[in-house]
């Protein structure tokens, strides 16, 4: 049973890259479908979680949506210098 898990992990895995989803940590995320708050410098990504997991029956793949939160615009600060 280990090897079936394993052997879907894998399948999950290549899967997802496949959709082009960009791994944040343990999670999958699409770019291409982003939405922009711009009046707050975000950008909301869709994503998905996915675990698979072993039971008496046999393996279970859970899949849940996710959503990423990105700062977008980071106002750099000027530097003022005074000069005596």
């Amino acid at each position: 049973m280990f090897l079936l898990n394993e052997l879907s992990t894998c399948f999950c895995v290549q899967f997802l890259r496949l959709l082009s989803l960009k791994q944040i940590g343990r999670h999958y995320f699409n770019p291409a479908k982003h939405n922009d708050i711009p009046q707050h410098s975000l950008q909301l990504w869709p994503g998905f979680i996915t675990a698979i997991a072993e039971y008496d029956g046999g393996a279970m793949l859970n899949i849940d949506l996710a959503h990423k939160i990105l700062r977008t615009g980071m106002k750099k600060k000027k530097k003022v210098c005074t000069s005596k």
